[in-house]
């Protein structure tokens, strides 16, 4: 929402295009993302076959022309994860990225951005049986952004009262648990 008010104080109001173009940016970006990614890790070839299969998945291409936070969200993760690996494979110092990433998945959509990202490394790490990794991810870096997003969520309530804030957290969180959201399609 604050990239669409940033997008939208160019013009002074809200318009589809300045609503959706924070998901096309970061649509996108991921695209680029996963190009750059595959190309450093394979070939140029599968690359472009890579970026070319996400950019023209149906759900994907939708999302990236929509006013939803989810490819915020999935820029953010594929940001993430590719920090990670970047920091498991060359240099520890990308491990930084990798929090800066979840801190921004969770600022987006809330933390699922923290589980979905370190069940993903967790599940990785465990396969590749190399757990003692876990220890050197940085987390001096993780607690300091985990503060401020806590900080940020207090200064929140204080402002408008705890009402709000356990509204969402139980509408969010506890009622999607127990009643999933059905879609028609798979």
């Amino acid at each position: 929402m604050w990239l669409i008010a940033l997008f939208s104080s160019i013009g002074h109001q809200v318009t589809p295009l300045t609503a959706r173009l924070p998901s096309a940016i970061a649509g996108f970006s991921s695209v680029l993302m996963v190009y750059y990614f595959t190309k450093k890790f394979s070939n140029q070839r599968a690359a472009f076959i890579a970026a070319i299969i996400l950019a023209t998945s149906q759900r994907y291409f939708w999302y990236g022309r929509s006013a939803f936070p989810d490819m915020l969200f999935t820029f953010f993760i594929l940001l993430a994860l590719f920090s990670f690996y970047l920091g498991y494979k060359q240099n520890k110092e990308f491990y930084v990225g990798m929090h800066l990433s979840m801190f921004f998945a969770t600022f987006t959509k809330g933390p699922l951005g923290i589980i979905f990202i370190l069940s993903i490394i967790t599940a990785f790490l465990a396969f590749q049986r190399d757990l003692k990794t876990f220890k050197e991810l940085k987390w001096r870096w993780g607690s300091i952004l985990i503060m401020i997003m806590v900080s940020m969520c207090v200064v929140y309530c204080l402002k408008v009262g705890f009402e709000p804030f356990m509204a969402t957290i139980k509408r969010e969180f506890l009622t999607r648990v127990n009643k999933p959201v059905n879609n028609s399609e798979p």
